[in-house]
């Protein structure tokens, strides 16, 4: 091979590998913007998650009497005027512990429970789109993978005798167009 066309092929290869190295970083940094993306949306979900367990369960109790819910039916029907009657236990026997009286009005927390629950929802949603797919960033990780071979392939050509540099440089463009033709847009 005469000099001309060993630089033509060692720019060819320069250039590919240099592409491809760009290439891999873009794809490396959408992969990890992905997963920022679902590890933040999974955060919230499982925040709000855990409030709208407390907002049921607080439901729960609130309709079982053991934390008071603020007005109910029977109690704006009851005589205000009435005085409750203290109940006694009977003697020798201990008092049962209090609970700590809790006003959490019934219809405030049951929507403020389906509000989060409906977030929560979204944001599980909203994980399965493109920018927070898992899936997506495997596809961004693969393609980075696919691009550093491509370059490694390269700076083998530029390393390589006259004889095999194009023979490398054949390869290099048969492998760079797999991985271009796999790897998502950015």
């Amino acid at each position: 091979m005469d000099s001309g066309r060993v630089n033509q092929a060692k720019q060819a290869l320069e250039q590919r590998k240099t592409y491809c190295e760009e290439q891999a970083e873009k794809h490396r940094k959408q992969a990890r913007r992905t997963l920022t993306w679902n590890s933040w949306l999974a955060l919230i979900a499982l925040v709000l998650s855990v409030l709208v367990t407390v907002g049921g369960g607080a439901n729960a109790l609130g309709a079982s009497g053991i934390i008071d819910t603020g007005p109910t039916a029977e109690k704006k029907g009851a005589d205000p005027t009435a005085e409750e009657q203290p109940t006694t236990p009977p003697e020798g026997a201990e008092e049962p512990p209090q609970l700590p009286k809790v006003t959490i009005p019934g219809t405030i927390s049951l929507w403020s429970t389906g509000f989060l629950a409906a977030i929560v929802t979204i944001a599980t949603g909203i994980q399965k789109l493109s920018f927070a797919n898992v899936d997506k960033a495997k596809e961004y990780q693969t393609a980075a993978v696919g691009y550093m071979r491509v370059a490694r392939l390269a700076t083998e050509g530029l390393l390589a005798d006259e004889d095999e540099m194009r023979t490398k440089l054949t390869a290099v463009d048969e492998q760079l167009n797999l991985v271009e033709q796999q790897a998502p847009t950015i």
